[in-house]
């Protein structure tokens, strides 16, 4: 065996530095068959070492030859790692689908790398691997086409975000087959979850409840009471009229203070907050309203800075917006944008929305 690696290697130092694109060819099919034959029996450096020639021999092999190796390595564990990558990144998806697939040592990077530039039949072959984590899948929910997604959501290995999620019922909004799928996962946000179950259809959620066990039936049963009441009560009309009264009343001379205000974002108290900052900046609830619901919290930022109000208390604000649950590396990005906003500069903006809100109709 030792002599055979040692003639090989002659063979390979020789094969390198030929222009022979068919001596290449030959000499990467023996070499391959070598570690498929002996892979359990090499150390990590031995196969380093593979890795290292073959990814010199790859440079000028052509497209078919290629495709073969990568469907005859992708199914070996410790497949030379810088190979797989390379495979994996090819252009053509006949040499790298098989690796996306299912080659073991691509890490995450290297897939989201992937996912975000190469084609669809690329994130197409990455979305039936065994595993996803929740960074891969959020590129493929983002950039993915219809069949993407739909592959995606049916991997019971694939794990994603609550962004993942968000983005997902988004797409299923005219996607029923997409909705019927999502809900059918067992790893979906009971919040998520039941407003995707409150759209749906009556067969679609028929189908359900008949796919799920008695424990099942009944858990879906409760989840969906509780979550129907409260998205029901999200769409209800606001009374920010009354709002209005309640905090002239509770706060000394008619105005509230960063006090009033984080105490109303802590208890969540929506309409109340609402018109506390209304009355705070003199902008009207209605304005106020959309920039809580938005899905930006700039102009909050600015209304915060321009109050003079602590991070602290923005932070509850932006917590007690409805339907919002901002992940830690958003209220990190948010907080340092706050620190940067200048206080006069965020005035002047909030002068602005003054002006404009009073000269509407």
């Amino acid at each position: 065996m030792q002599v055979a690696r040692v003639s090989l290697i002659a063979e390979l130092e020789e094969a390198l530095d030929s222009a022979s694109s068919q001596r290449r060819d030959v000499v990467l099919g023996r070499l391959v068959d070598l570690f498929v034959r002996n892979v359990d029996e090499f150390s990590d450096a031995q196969i380093d070492a593979f890795d290292d020639v073959l990814v010199q021999l790859i440079s000028e092999i052509e497209t078919n030859a290629l495709a073969e190796l990568g469907r005859r390595l992708a199914v070996i564990d410790n497949a030379p790692p810088k190979l797989m990558g390379c495979l994996a990144a090819h252009e053509e998806i006949s040499v790298a689908g098989p690796v996306l697939a299912r080659a073991e040592r691509l890490g995450e990077a290297t897939l989201v790398d992937i996912a975000e530039h190469r084609s669809q039949a690329h994130l197409l072959a990455i979305s039936v691997r065994a595993s996803l984590s929740e960074p891969v899948t959020d590129v493929l929910v983002n950039r993915g086409n219809s069949d993407v997604i739909h592959s995606v959501v049916a991997n019971a290995g694939a794990r994603f975000s609550e962004n993942g999620f968000a983005v997902l019922a988004r797409r299923a909004e005219n996607d029923e087959a997409l909705a019927s799928n999502i809900i059918e996962r067992s790893d979906v946000p009971p919040r998520l979850f039941c407003q995707l179950l409150v759209r749906a259809t009556d067969v679609v959620r028929q189908r359900l409840l008949a796919r799920a066990g008695a424990e099942r039936r009944d858990l879906i049963q409760q989840v969906l009471d509780k979550v129907a009441g409260d998205i029901a009560a999200e769409m209800a009309p606001r009374d920010f009229a009354n709002a209005v009264g309640r905090v002239l009343a509770r706060c000394a001379g008619g105005k509230p203070g960063e006090a009033d205000v984080r105490e109303l974002a802590d208890k969540r108290q929506y309409e109340d907050l609402v018109a506390a900052l209304s009355l705070l900046v003199l902008i009207p609830v209605d304005v106020i309203d959309r920039f809580m619901r938005g899905s930006d919290v700039g102009p909050l930022l600015i209304l915060c800075k321009a109050a003079g109000f602590g991070w602290r208390t923005v932070r509850a604000i932006i917590e007690a917006r409805t339907g919002q649950r901002p992940r830690l590396q958003e209220l990190t990005a948010a907080e340092q944008d706050f620190e940067r906003l200048s206080r006069a500069s965020a005035q002047r903006v909030v002068e602005l929305w003054q002006v404009r809100a009073s000269a509407q109709p």
